[in-house]
């Protein structure tokens, strides 16, 4: 049973400040896993069962092996690099790092040389520290019972929630943008929760008995998929029901808490100026690539079958001539590419463009005709992954060299950069009762689909009249 990602850990050699400043995260709000660090073995308890992906906060005590004296950053900075290597992921987010310390004035220099020496996991956004002293709890009395001390530390430790929760508000806004993020985050996980809390209360109204609301629970998540997919699809799948019924409750709550006054606020104020400058990066075309990837295409398509929606199954140079009419090479030329400008390097690019572009198959059906169970003909429109280098023959002052040609992406697929050119027109059907071979190495988001169906259909519908014309 999983409850969610880790918003915050904390990490401390002494048990008590790591009680307090774990038990005052939890006490305003925030979510986290507390560590504490055994500097005779230099590992923590419990161990890490894997290094996080989601943490946004990670609170560490600057002097984790109990240096005395004045330590040197270099000493205080390996044992805090070796700890961080244990419990961020090498794909973590954006995080904080907040020095919760008894030890002044090392810091920004342990940060310093943390941003130099760290490698194989994600820098932090920022490193900040936090004096631990006003917010620890008062030492336990000599032979004072161990539940009494505890009281006192409970008690103690709630007269400073206040004050903690200003530093720690201090301490995130160190970065706005992980502000966001973060709040973000809150209102999608909000937007679940509330989603089931409302689907719970139906099961409460319906049961016979506040005992069997578990069972009525399991009826109506049943009663969701079947109305979502229909009964024989949620059999087969019912975890893919669930998901298509579930989420358009999911969006429709997420999208209403958009209008919260303090979200709209920030992002306002942290988003409106950067938008009206305009964003700036340093490989613009890098960076769309791989934002269009993450908006446009799926790779996270392990064990999908090659009869799913919006699947691109590769087929190299493969293309049956006999079925299609033409080779590779011809078909890439007459149909999908400008032909070569008249200039002394755009011949050689252009002949060269074949051996590198792959043939692929897109599958376009209607969602409906995958909410059936049952042998059906599967669409598959005909393209090419071409490298970014030949976008000039693909298209030019923003047009294709047909109208039922889509230029798509730029994406970033195995690590290059490629746009995918898919025909309207040329497209093959399968009508086996097995889905056709080949890998299915990414998949079309429901937008992209919609759109090439739309245009697929429209593309092979007549007009709709009928129309007599004299010679």
């Amino acid at each position: 049973m999983r409850f969610g990602p880790i918003r915050a850990v904390v990490i401390d050699d002494k048990p008590t400040h790591l009680f307090a400043i774990g038990a005052g995260l939890a006490g305003v709000g925030i979510p986290c896993m507390s560590y504490w660090y055994n500097r005779g073995k230099g590992s923590l308890v419990p161990p890490p069962q894997e290094p996080h992906r989601y943490l946004r906060l990670v609170f560490m005590d600057l002097n984790l092996a109990e240096l005395g004296g004045n330590p040197e950053p270099e000493t205080l900075e390996a044992a805090i690099e070796d700890v961080l290597k244990q419990i961020i992921a090498s794909d973590a987010g954006p995080y904080v790092l907040v020095f919760w310390t008894e030890v002044t004035g090392k810091a920004a220099q342990v940060g310093n040389l943390l941003y130099e020496r760290l490698k194989d996991i994600p820098l932090p956004l920022a490193i900040t520290e936090l004096k631990k002293a006003p917010f620890l709890p008062k030492r336990r009395a000599k032979g004072e019972d161990v539940e009494v001390a505890l009281q006192k530390m409970f008690a103690d430790l709630s007269r400073k929630l206040r004050e903690l929760g200003k530093e720690i508000t201090r301490l995130s806004g160190v970065r706005e943008e992980l502000n966001i993020v973060a709040e973000w985050e809150s209102r999608a996980t909000e937007a679940a929760a509330g989603a089931i809390n409302e689907v719970v209360s139906h099961a409460r109204k319906d049961a016979a008995d506040e005992k069997l609301v578990g069972d009525t629970l399991k009826n109506l998540l049943a009663f969701v998929g079947i109305a979502a997919a229909g009964r024989e699809p949620a059999a087969a799948e019912p975890a893919r029901a669930l998901d298509l019924g579930m989420g358009e409750i999911l969006i429709d709550r997420f999208s209403t808490s958009v209008d919260e006054r303090t979200y709209r606020k920030l992002v306002s104020s942290v988003l409106g100026p950067v938008i009206a400058a305009a964003p700036a990066f340093k490989d613009r075309h890098r960076v769309a690539a791989a934002l269009n990837t993450f908006f446009h295409v799926d790779v996270n398509c392990k064990g999908a079958k090659s009869n799913e929606r919006g699947v691109v199954i590769p087929i190299g140079r493969h293309l049956p001539k006999s079925k299609i009419g033409l080779t590779h090479t011809e078909l890439l030329q007459k149909e999908y590419l400008y032909p070569a400008k008249q200039n002394k390097d755009s011949p050689v690019l252009y002949a060269a463009l074949p051996a590198e572009a792959r043939a692929v198959l897109v599958e376009v059906g209607a969602d409906c005709d995958h909410a059936q169970p049952k042998p059906r003909s599967i669409r598959y429109l005909v393209g090419f992954e071409v490298p970014k280098k030949y976008k000039d023959f693909l298209v030019r002052n923003g047009k294709t060299q047909s109208p039922s040609l889509h230029c798509l992406g730029p994406w970033l697929i195995g690590g290059k950069e490629i746009y995918l050119i898919v025909s309207t027109r040329r497209f093959i059907t399968w009508q086996h009762s097995r889905p056709p071979a080949g890998k299915v190495e990414y998949r079309l988001r429901t937008a992209l689909v919609n759109k090439l169906l739309h245009d697929y259909s429209n593309w092979h519908s007549r007009p709709g009249i009928v129309e007599f014309r004299p010679s």
